[in-house]
């Protein structure tokens, strides 16, 4: 009798758990395939001159000690430049999980070896594709780091070696791995930023932070390069790199900028105030592609794309956890194995700048998974249209804010301006969902629990109950782990 009433409670929760699914379906189903259906009529992007087109690669991810799947796709693709943003090797020691021991400044040193020995990023490195290059956590030296490493300045030092930065290079006399670099492309200019957020990003303390907690991503120095670059708003494009993702709101156990919204929003404000023309964000960190998008007011439909897992990844096992479980509020598609990215600028080379293909490709085949082509307006008339808001005065003050004091209400107000232009799923809805695919693995446990208990006729020991509880725990890590 207990074994039919568990089966019966499993099986339940089972349905509920597709009926939920299938509950929004309608809601979602037309967005999704009208999604589809763009993403196919893009697919004549690739008949453009690739030698009249700018190229921009993207990855991040590279566990130096697994199989290098991605590097020969990528010295095929003879991009012009490529970034590299963050993770580029793992130098902390995974224990379990999230639980990993810094790194030394050895496990940097080997790590860093190990990668430059690697015949096909060798051949990338001696290639006539300019290599750029940021850090997140893992090369950083610390899983989730922030300012209060203690070898932030060794990690930096070898950071720097590594990728050859020239002797008068800035870089070397601040505290941080921040740049930027512009390129002449045809009658173009196209401006690339790397950001760094972990030098100084003031610590994550739980899973939110509150708005009178210090939420600053970059820090004042990094903040003050900002401001001296953006206020040239000549080029064309900005091109702004990211560790962290910009634009997702959804990887709650995980990081990223929406848990730093003070910063956010600063980063927002600096772009409007000061005109920039075509920002487009990149990012890594997650272990799976993604494009996220937000229209602000003054900015437009923003993007981020996310190319992450050059050698690992959720794979498509996982997939569903992703896809619908962990569903992303920003999201216009996303691709749970390894990859790599790209920004494309057809014709950018010959003429003027009019539009940009986001694209991902799988690691290993550099075949395309997903590609989007956006237009882009590069006049300086469209780039001021917000100077006008009621909201200007936010913007300044959010602008000149200081994260590390908290949330301003100017940032606050600013933020309010942004709205989600491809949400797939209410707040409610994932919240439902991810109560249901507790109720399953509860229900799981359950099982076992009274398998046992009807197997021994007794009740279950406190270490039986507790190795249970254990279960479940491990079970849900798996699940939020990123």
């Amino acid at each position: 009798m207990f074994r039919f009433r568990a089966s019966v409670v499993a099986i339940l929760c089972v349905v509920l758990l597709v009926s939920i699914t299938h509950s929004v379906a309608g809601d979602v189903g037309d967005s999704r395939q009208e999604q589809n259906e763009e993403q196919r009529s893009h697919k004549g992007v690739a008949t453009v001159d690739a030698a009249a087109s700018f190229h921009v690669g993207i990855g991040s991810c590279n566990k130096q000690q697994n199989p290098q799947v991605a590097w020969n796709a990528i010295n095929a693709k003879q991009f012009d430049v490529f970034t590299f943003l963050g993770d580029n090797v793992y130098a902390d020691t995974p224990i379990f999980l999230k639980l990993r021991i810094p790194a030394s400044v050895k496990d940097l040193e080997n790590s860093y070896n190990q990668l430059g020995q690697i015949k096909e990023y060798q051949e990338l490195r001696q290639s006539n594709t300019d290599i750029l290059a940021t850090w997140d956590d893992h090369d950083y030296g610390k899983n989730d780091g922030d300012r209060e490493y203690s070898l932030r300045d060794q990690s930096q030092e070898l950071f720097l070696r590594f990728f050859n930065e020239p002797q008068d290079s800035p870089r070397w006399k601040q505290q941080g791995v921040w740049m930027t670099k512009t390129y002449t492309v045809g009658p173009n200019t196209v401006r690339i930023i790397l950001l760094d957020n972990r030098s100084h990003k003031t610590p994550l303390t739980g899973y939110w932070l509150g708005e009178s907690s210090p939420q600053d991503m970059l820090g004042a120095d990094q903040w003050q390069f900002l401001h001296d670059i953006l206020v040239d708003n000549s080029p064309d494009v900005t091109i702004i790199g990211s560790g962290l993702q910009v634009l997702a709101q959804d990887k709650f156990p995980g990081e990223g900028w929406f848990k730093y919204p003070a910063s956010q929003a600063k980063l927002f404000s600096l772009l409007t105030l000061y005109s920039t023309r075509n920002p487009i964000f990149i990012s890594g960190d997650v272990h799976f592609a993604e494009l996220n998008t937000l229209a602000c007011q003054g900015l437009g439909q923003l993007f981020d794309l996310t190319s992450s897992g050059m050698t690992h990844s959720w794979a498509r096992a996982r997939e569903f956890l992703l896809r619908w479980v962990a569903a992303g509020f920003n999201r216009v598609f996303m691709y749970a194995s390894r990859n790599f990215g790209e920004l494309e600028f057809p014709n950018a080379k010959k003429g003027k700048i009019d539009s940009v293909v986001y694209r991902a490709f799988a690691a290993e085949t550099g075949e395309t998974v997903f590609e989007l082509k956006v237009p882009l307006d590069t006049s300086l008339k469209v780039a001021q249209r917000f100077n006008t808001s009621e909201n200007w005065n936010n913007v300044k003050a959010c602008a000149f804010s200081d994260p590390a004091m908290g949330f301003s209400q100017a940032c606050q107000d600013v933020l309010a301006t942004c709205e989600p232009v491809a949400q797939q799923f209410h707040w409610i809805v994932m919240a439902v969902r991810y109560f249901s695919l507790l109720l399953v693995l509860f229900s799981i446990h359950a099982t076992v629990a009274l398998r046992l208990k009807m197997a021994r006729q007794s009740p279950l020991t406190w270490i039986e109950t507790g190795a249970l509880g254990l279960l479940l725990t491990l079970d849900l890590a798996f699940i939020f782990q990123f």
